[in-house]
Order: C-alpha cells, then structure tokens, then sequence
C-alpha cells in the first residue's frame, strides 16, 4: 500500500507526519519504505541526522514520473510513505496519482483551511486516472484547549474527504527528537505525542482496504475498536461530547457558507469569493480511533 503524505500548502508539517507514522508502523513489525519526493529533501536530511540504527530506509525520487517508477519499489515493502513536495502542481499530481490513499494534514487555521482546495482538486482529477484512490484529512498542530483548534472540525465538516478524527497536537517533542532523527515513538514511547501518533497509524489503516488482511493491520484495529468502546461506554461529564465516539452534541445551527467561524471575533473572517464552501457546525463524520479513557474524562486528541 502506498500512502501520500500530500498538502500543496507548505509548512503543514508533512514531513513530520510522515516519518512518525512511518516509525511506527516499522515498530509494529511491518516493511516500511518512505520516499522522499521533496525537492527540499527534509526526510532525507532527518535519515542522515539519525545515530541509531535506522527503521526503515528513506530513498529520494523527486520526479513528474514517481507514478510510475514507484509501484515496482513499493512492491518489496507492506506500506511505502511518500513525503510529498508542496507548491509543486506537476510533482505533486505525480505523487498523487502513485498513492493508494493521500493524507492531508491541515493546521487548525483558516488560512491552511481555504489552501485545501488545491489539493482536492488534483485529487480529484487523480480519481480519473484512478478510480479507487481514497483521500482523507488529518488536523496536525491542534493546540489544545482553544477555540481555533476545534473550529476547524466544523471548517472541515463540507470538505469532500472525512476528517480523521485522531489530532496530532503542537508538542516540542516532535521538533526535539526531528533534530536527532528520531521519531517521536523512539524519543518517548509514554509520551502524549506517540499516543497520538500510534491512534492516527490506527485511522489511516482503517481507511484502507489492500492491507485489510495484514495481521500488524488486525493488531492496529482491535486496539483502535477496544478504546473506541470504552469512549461509547462513557458516563462521565465529556463522555457525551466526544467527537471520535461520534456522539458529539452541538445545537448550533449551520453557519452562512464560505467563512470560516472562530469563537475569537478576530478570527472571524469572509472568505474570498470562488473558494469552497465550509459549514460552522456539524456531527463529525471522520472514521478514526478514538483516545484513551482514563476514569471518566475523556482523553480522545479532539475533546478539549
């Protein structure tokens, strides 16, 4: 399986998603392969930072032929990675076209809310080309305990591809173990950045189908649908509001299209004309993991 680590909005943090996610399906037993298909070759910089032994081979291909080329590599690995290059339509179409799924991860702001349509667009021109290629979002740098960072569930909520509902929060432990080409797994296994990193692994390969039948794949799910139930199970004063068990409440009506809304007036802007359309508020729909359930407070990345 080939996933697209892609958003044609640079400085969304694609590189780190990529190498932590790659980190830990290698952890999990499986053959993993990340291409670094950037010209800025960040992937390629973190390998040769790296002390330890590495736990995956990243190679560079920065070519409009990777559709190609790539299909043959992957084929000796269970998952291959591709770091995808931003502002790079003929790359980036390239990159798309070889993936079998295309992560986007989007920061909780309005301006990396409206650069999305880039990328949807060559997603979906992809889809003619590729009919089965499947696309979903991933919030990275959420910053817990603010409004921004839960506004952009609903900014989200008319997009074309789901949300998953696992957030990657803003943590100095990803920028601190980048620097020693670590991941973040490796630098602190107990840390709140590889908990959410092991649940996001979990949602990607629930959205995907060619590896339904890998047991690292089976292990990944069982423990996604353990704590998914004990979200459900939840009586306690969040449990209800949990947005990965899907039953969050909100009687909040739909917004005026095209603006993005914020709890903070500043934040409150209209969007230029053309641009697509998001929605206030509405039920999250992303298939996801849900977080641990520690007593009776729900501790899922999205409920803050």
């Amino acid at each position: 399986m080939i996933l697209g680590v892609l958003n044609q909005k640079g400085g969304v943090g694609k590189t780190t998603v990529c190498l932590n996610l790659a980190a830990f399906y290698a952890r999990a037993g499986m053959r993993v392969l990340v291409v670094d298909a950037d010209p800025q070759a960040s992937a390629l910089a973190w390998s040769n930072a790296r002390e330890a032994p590495p736990l995956f081979p990243v190679i560079g291909i920065v070519t409009p032929l990777l559709h190609r080329k790539l299909p043959d590599i992957a084929a000796d690995y269970d998952i291959t990675l591709i770091d995808g290059a931003p502002r790079a339509s003929v790359l980036g179409r390239a990159a798309i076209l070889a993936s079998d799924l295309v992560l986007i991860p989007v920061q909780p702001s309005p301006f990396d809310v409206w650069a999305t349509d880039k990328t949807e667009e060559l997603v979906r021109e992809a889809r003619q080309f590729k009919k089965n290629l499947r696309a979903v979002f991933a919030v990275n740098r959420k910053i817990v305990n603010t409004a921004i960072g839960r506004d952009v569930t609903a900014a989200l909520a008319d997009a074309p591809f789901p949300l998953l509902s696992t957030a990657l929060c803003q943590r100095v432990i990803y920028a601190e173990s980048a620097a020693k080409g670590l991941s973040v797994i490796e630098a602190d296994e107990h840390s709140e950045a590889a908990r959410e990193i092991a649940f996001l692994a979990g949602a990607v390969l629930a959205n995907t189908e060619r590896l339904a039948a890998e047991p690292q794949v089976g292990r990944l799910q069982e423990i996604g649908q353990a704590d998914r139930r004990r979200c459900l199970d939840q009586s306690g004063p969040r449990g209800d509001g949990c947005p990965v068990a899907g039953r969050e409440k909100t009687d909040r009506p739909l917004h005026a299209r095209r603006r993005y809304r914020s709890a903070h007036p500043h934040e409150n802007r209209m969007r230029p004309a053309g641009q697509k359309d998001v929605g206030r508020a509405a039920r999250h729909s992303g298939a996801g993991i849900s977080g641990s359930v520690i007593g009776h407070r729900c501790e899922c990345p999205l409920s803050t």
